[in-house]
């Protein structure tokens, strides 16, 4: 069974829901006057990139290219490199929607170097989601599950959950293309937990019909329906005609297999479950054709009515289905859609007794099936997981150490700040005590104190240096601090030998000075009784 894995048109549109085709044409006639009043300048290209996100939201691919290629003209001319990076982007888009994904992917590469230099990382994992995603249509899954770890990590960085959400859920497409449905699931409920967290509708919707899908293609049907019932519920609020298609394509998907279950059992029932099929299948069909955006899978659709009409035995009806959905698939080179084709078209020509044919049809089955699924890719995105998985861990660890790191240099200024406060009161005191009446001692045990301290100063300075020459080893640790204690001894002694000669020096000269100032104050009262005497005769 072909699980049409929903909105496949692409993600640079941040606007898919809750519009409509009157407000949209509201919305773009309004820019378009704005832009006959501008001049070419940086706000003329920001005006001319609104209106290629607004025809994007209709998929108007041709003026998506004409308008961001006007943009890209000024943007350039006028060295706006951010501007130039969002008109690669949308031209990317509008080629990729187009099928032409060799332009896509020049166009995206462009960009993404612009993004890089400008320092704007959430257009940098945009641009990597977008290079997945045209990996992902070409069918080469390591890359597209390289480039989408690129931008999940790039998310995780900045914190952003819903770019986080969105990345997930397309990590779990690549792999449910591939057929790991357990990997897909596990990734689709990881974004399924964010979609609820942050209340994104979009993104929720989204995750509910990629969970629907794997649960079906898993055979877990009731779960499969009870998902998609919720995706149809969201759907239908946000007047989303072409999820709510994709909700009963998946309704379709559900009947038609029980319908194949029924039958191999020749169980009346396989025909109402075929005939349910058929019903919801059509109705997601002419929601798809009424919807603005342009249904590129719409050869998915014409696979299953192909399918079901087989399972109905109606072989006229299923041939006119299956060449339909030949057409779509050659156009939109969709390797799954043209190997569900020829695997119809094998049960067809041998239901109408084309052995020959069936053979043919066959062998183009397995060709088509083998090149999107292999041992190698599955080895290959296997690798990118358990990478990302170990560069997740190394980040986490890396974070924690520089976390401790910025503790212990914070403990080690702290130790730095105290060590060098109390040098500084210590030269203070000695300073103010060589004069002063301190006594000898205490400046002599002062002076000693300082020293110490300075050791410690110089130890706690060296510390890292030593521990990584001597790399932890206690005797040399020891060695290292005896030498350094050494070293620091001849100072201890001319530091002590100064403080008592300044200390030896002020006492000497503050007992000068007594002798001077009592000398003095001999000859003063000497004078004073030479002039009492000589009044008394």
């Amino acid at each position: 069974m072909k699980i049409y894995i929903r909105n496949s048109i692409l993600f640079l549109c941040f606007n898919l829901y809750s519009f409509t085709a009157y407000a949209q044409n509201k919305t773009i006639d309004s820019l378009q006057k704005v832009l006959l009043t501008e001049k070419e300048d940086s706000n003329k290209v920001n005006t001319l990139l609104k209106l290629c996100e607004e025809f994007d939201v209709i998929s108007d691919e041709k003026d998506i290219i004409l308008t961001a290629s006007e943009a890209l003209s000024i943007a350039e001319k006028l060295n706006f490199e951010i501007g130039t990076a969002k008109a690669y982007s949308y031209i990317s888009l509008a080629y990729a929607n187009n099928g032409d994904l060799t332009n896509a992917f020049d166009y995206i590469s462009k960009a993404l170097v612009l993004f890089q230099k400008e320092g704007n990382k959430v257009l940098e994992a945009q641009s990597y989601r977008m290079i997945a995603f045209i990996y992902q249509r070409q069918t080469n899954y390591p890359e597209d599950i390289k480039n989408m770890y690129l931008s999940l990590k790039l998310f995780e960085e900045l914190g952003n959950k819903k770019g986080i959400a969105t990345s997930l859920r397309w990590l779990g497409v690549a792999y449910e293309y591939q057929k790991n449905y357990d990997e897909a699931l596990e990734n689709y409920l990881a974004s399924l937990k964010i979609c609820e967290e942050i209340g994104d509708k979009g993104l929720l919707n989204d995750s509910y019909g990629s969970i629907a899908e794997v649960k079906a293609l898993q055979g877990d049907y009731p779960e499969a329906m009870k998902y998609d019932s919720l995706s149809l519920r969201i759907s239908e609020d946000l007047n989303d005609k072409f999820n709510i298609g994709a909700c009963y394509l998946l309704f379709g998907e559900v009947y038609q297999k029980l319908g194949d279950i029924n039958k191999n059992k020749k169980n009346k029932a396989a025909f109402n479950y075929y005939t349910a099929a058929k019903e919801n299948v059509l109705r997601a069909l002419k929601l798809w054709e009424e919807s603005i955006i342009n249904a590129s899978n719409s050869g998915v659709i014409y696979e299953h009515l192909g399918e079901i009409s087989l399972g109905l035995n109606n072989l006229k009806e299923a041939k006119i289905y299956l060449q339909k959905s030949l057409q779509f698939a050659k156009e939109s080179t969709d390797k799954e859609n043209f190997a569900g084709v020829y695997n119809g078209f094998t049960q067809l020509d041998s239901a109408q007794g084309n052995l020959g044919q069936a053979l043919g049809d066959y062998k183009m089955y397995i060709v088509y099936r083998d090149s999107i699924n292999n041992d190698e890719t599955a080895k290959k995105s296997l690798q990118l997981k358990m990478q990302y998985d170990s560069d997740k861990k190394e980040a986490l660890a890396k974070a924690e150490e520089e976390k401790q790191q910025a503790v212990e240099q914070r403990k080690e200024n702290l130790e730095y700040l105290a060590i060098v406060s109390l040098i500084i009161l210590v030269l203070a005191f000695l300073f103010i005590a060589t004069r002063t009446h301190v006594p000898l001692k205490w400046i002599d045990i002062t002076g000693f104190v300082g020293v110490l301290l300075f050791f410690q100063f110089l130890e706690t300075l060296l510390h890292p240096y030593v521990t990584q020459y001597t790399h932890g080893n206690p005797l040399y640790f020891m060695g290292v601090n005896i030498a350094l204690a050494s070293s620091i001894k001849p100072l201890h002694h001319t530091i002590e030998k100064r403080l008592i000669s300044i200390s030896h020096n002020t006492t000497e000269k503050r007992r000068l000075k007594k002798l001077q100032h009592e000398k003095e104050k001999r000859r003063k009262a000497a004078e004073e009784s030479k002039q009492n005497e000589g009044s008394e005769e």
